[in-house]
């Protein structure tokens, strides 16, 4: 499910966008089919991008472990659990979303992305 909102709420507080920006949450469940524990805010477990109808890649906000409805900072999510969690962009207001690409982070193997379509 995406979203898109003028603010948001971070460690209980409303934060802007600002005028020529839009926030857009991707709410996702994330379960780790991996042999150890992810960390899924504060580290880098899962490498994803939001991109738009012009190419442009975006990166999510810092400290996702503030949005609320996400896991906590090195709350660990086990093996064979899954937990729900919500990715947050700032993007230019006019942006038009294209598509959601995201893959496990692992130093050792080249990981084939997954892309999903957001049209």
């Amino acid at each position: 499910m995406v979203t898109t909102s003028d603010t948001i709420t971070l460690a209980g507080a409303q934060k802007k966008a600002g005028a020529d920006a839009k926030f857009v949450t991707l709410k996702s469940v994330v379960t780790n089919e991996a042999k150890s524990s992810m960390d899924l805010t504060c580290s880098l477990p899962i490498n994803n991008a939001l991109i738009d109808d012009q190419g442009r890649r975006f990166d999510t906000i810092d400290d996702l472990y503030e949005v609320a409805g996400n896991p906590e900072c090195n709350a660990q999510l086990q093996p064979g659990f899954k937990d729900e969690m919500l990715w947050v962009y700032r993007v230019p207001k006019e942006a038009k979303l294209a598509s959601w690409e995201f893959s496990e982070f692992d130093l050792e193997t080249e990981r084939t992305p997954t892309l999903i379509d957001l049209n």
